[in-house]
Formats: C-alpha cells, sequence, structure tokens
C-alpha cells in the first residue's frame, strides 16, 4: 500500500538511495530486526531503489520515545545519529511511524550535515495530532505531504487517516 500511494501521484525524481531509521545495536539485539529496514527492503525492490542501510547508525542509545512529549524527544535524539561516509543528494529516510518527527528530523539534521541537499520521509503510519483527530475523515487526504523546513525534509505518508496537510512545500 504504501508503494501504491508513493507511486500514485509522483511528479518529481525518485530518490538515489533508501535509508532506514536505524536502531541503536543494543535495541537491535533486544529486538532480533529493524522495522524501518523491513519496511525498506520491498520498497526498495519494488522501485529498483539502493537501500543503504549502511550509511547511518545509531550512536547512542536513546530512551524509548513512548510516553515522552515532543521536547523531551528531541533533546533525547540530539546527537543520536552519524553518517558513515558520503550519502547522495538525494534520499529518502524510511520509518514505521512518525509520530512528533524528532526522529526524521535528527536523522535528517545528520544527513544534511554529510551532504544530502533533498530528504524525504516514507512512513506508513502518522500519528494524529490532537489539533487534527477533530477534523472529519472527508478533510484528510489518503496521500499527504508535510514538510520540516528547520531539518530540510518532507515526508508521504500513506494512512487513510493521515492528518497531514497536503503538498506542505520547503
Amino acid at each position: 500500500l504504501l508503494a501504491q500511494a508513493l507511486q500514485s501521484e509522483r511528479h518529481t525524481p525518485w530518490p538515489a538511495a533508501l535509508i532506514p531509521v536505524p536502531l541503536h545495536p543494543n535495541r537491535l539485539r533486544e529486538r532480533g530486526f529493524n522495522q524501518a529496514r523491513e519496511l525498506a527492503l520491498p520498497l526498495a525492490r519494488h522501485f529498483a531503489i539502493p537501500l543503504r542501510d549502511d550509511l547511518a547508525r545509531r550512536i547512542r542509545a536513546t530512551a524509548p520515545q513512548v510516553g515522552l512529549t515532543a521536547a523531551a524527544r528531541a533533546r533525547n535524539l540530539r546527537g543520536a545519529f552519524a553518517i558513515d561516509g558520503a550519502p547522495p543528494a538525494h534520499v529518502a529516510l524510511i520509518d514505521d511511524v512518525l509520530t512528533t518527527g524528532s526522529t526524521l528530523t535528527a536523522m535528517s539534521l545528520a544527513l544534511r550535515a554529510a551532504g544530502s541537499m533533498q530528504i524525504e520521509v516514507w512512513t506508513p503510519a502518522r500519528r494524529p495530532t490532537p489539533r487534527s483527530a477533530a477534523r472529519s475523515d472527508s478533510s484528510r487526504a489518503a496521500r499527504s505531504t508535510a514538510a520540516s523546513p528547520a531539518a530540510g525534509w518532507s515526508s508521504s505518508a500513506a494512512t487513510a487517516a493521515s492528518p497531514i496537510p497536503p503538498r506542505c512545500a520547503i
């Protein structure tokens, strides 16, 4: 479904690489898999885009994000990611859910510092904000984009109840 949503109205070039949000090695050992990588594998095959899970590392173990405020999430992730080598200029970050955007902002800032110029975020789910929960279902788009200008990323969410405003631009 995510691949269909991403492909349905694409009018821009595809990214040169897909980068799943990395887990810290300790968390990966506990869980046994990286959910972002599991989402990225079929997308990489479907779109014939290289999966570059070798480019990004989580270098600091962080507390679980569940239950943290947006400000606490941002503090929790500060300095948590490192980029190894030179990433392509245009990449797509893959994550399982977009909540406050703290993880994706921290990753985007690290990618920008390493040289990426255009960063997309692909996620199959977005947590509704309290403000958007009051909107009617008819006002929600099946495929929407949002932006985090500070980090320089734009996202594509493929959820029927996405509260992301359509086509926000950086």
